[in-house]
């Protein structure tokens, strides 16, 4: 099973939590603004639940995918950020005790950055040569 049918969607992956938060979280924008962010939220789920399915052949398993590469990029952006605060927040501390804690949170941050990131690379449809980029080849679909 792969998450990812290539670069191109993981990228658009990522693009889709800074829409969900323009669209849904911030209330403070222009009643456009935020129809048409909603707009690209859709388009870009819709493009997501395409990706998956090309990436697999499957609808079973992309359905799955579906939820497992939104749950990756979510824990690479948490731990992503967990591990740059943890040591931003070391360099402000005064005592050791305390910066005893935000190395161990950085650690842990760092840990689960590098996991998910594992994970990311395994679950990406590698390129097939003579196919074009981000293109799953018909011919590829024997997994």
């Amino acid at each position: 099973m792969y998450a990812y049918s290539g670069k191109t969607d993981l990228a658009l992956t990522f693009l889709l939590l800074p829409v969900i938060l323009g669209a849904w979280a911030m209330t403070q924008l222009e009643p456009g603004t935020i129809l048409a962010l909603r707009v690209l939220f859709f388009a870009l789920i819709c493009l997501s639940a395409f990706d998956a399915w090309r990436a697999n052949r499957s609808v079973w398993k992309a359905l799955f995918a579906f939820l497992t590469k939104h749950i990756l990029v979510a824990t690479l952006l948490i731990c992503g950020t967990l591990a740059i605060g943890s040591v931003m927040a070391v360099f402000s501390q005064k005592s050791k005790k305390d910066r005893v804690g935000q190395l161990a949170m950085a650690g842990f941050g760092a840990y689960g950055f590098m996991g998910s990131l594992h994970w990311i690379r395994k679950l990406t449809r590698p390129r097939i040569p003579g196919a074009l980029p981000g293109i799953a080849a018909p011919w590829s679909a024997s997994k």
